[in-house]
């Protein structure tokens, strides 16, 4: 959903990335709780379906001595309406180019692709993914709900160069993950683990998109993966370099 808080000024920034065929970017995300960093690369892939839908497909992968993986990676399916974009779906592969999980959004979370100083949205959503793990069917559920609101025009430097950028604030978000294993053998325990988090955050776009974000998990209950504590993260993600309509960054 979409309100305006008046009075509105300032300039309008992109929400994610220009969306044609070819265009990429790179991003350095830094958790600075544990000081560990990781590069990956956004790509357009362009025209697609998804489930019989047309849809945009953006793809993801992780970056190590500026290249990109070439077997595990993930793609996110977008439906363009013209002034919104949401995602639909996303899948993510493995080996060989194998499914390894397929994830759907409902209600899909559609929201402006350029927004404007005085904006507010937020989204209330739920992601479910089916997958496999050791020859096993594994399903989890993650409900989110988050506000952002565009709260400035600001001058952003990021490693790909300097930015006239809208400041995005992240004021909540929450989210609500489960995760179990169907079709274990009779006798066996079950295997499942459900946990929440919530946090606050951070977006700087500007005519490219997205140069840098900032995302703060506060707060977790229940526990992760193997009866584990979840980690709480406070992650920067800075634009290192891009190609956008033929232009390269830096």
């Amino acid at each position: 959903t979409l309100t305006t808080n008046p009075p509105v000024t300032g300039g309008s920034c992109r929400n994610g990335p220009v969306m044609n065929a070819g265009n990429f970017y790179e991003y350095r995300a830094t958790n600075s709780i544990d000081g560990s960093a990781g590069f990956s690369r956004d790509t357009v892939i362009g025209a697609g379906t998804f489930q019989g839908t047309a849809v945009t497909i953006l793809e993801t992968r992780n970056v190590v001595n500026g290249v990109p993986a070439t077997d595990a990676y993930t793609r996110v399916y977008y439906q363009d309406r013209g002034t919104t974009i949401g995602a639909i779906g996303a899948q993510s592969f493995g080996a060989g180019g194998a499914v390894v999980s397929t994830t759907t959004y409902s209600p899909v979370d559609f929201y402006p692709k350029v927004g404007t100083v005085g904006q507010t949205y937020s989204g209330v959503f739920k992601a479910t993914a089916v997958g496999s793990q050791g020859g096993f069917t594994t399903n989890a559920v993650v409900d989110y709900s988050y506000s952002l609101t565009i709260a400035a025009s600001e001058n952003t430097i990021v490693p790909a160069g300097s930015f006239s950028t809208c400041r995005g604030d992240l004021t909540r978000f929450s989210t609500a993950t489960s995760f179990t294993v169907v079709g274990l053998p009779a006798g066996l325990p079950g295997i499942g683990y459900s946990y929440n988090c919530t946090g606050s955050g951070s977006q700087h776009g500007g005519s490219i998109g997205v140069v840098r974000s900032f995302n703060d998990i506060t707060s977790c209950t229940g526990l992760g993966a193997g009866g584990a504590a979840v980690p709480l993260s406070k992650i920067t993600s800075e634009l290192v370099r891009a190609l956008v309509d033929g232009k390269a960054y830096p």
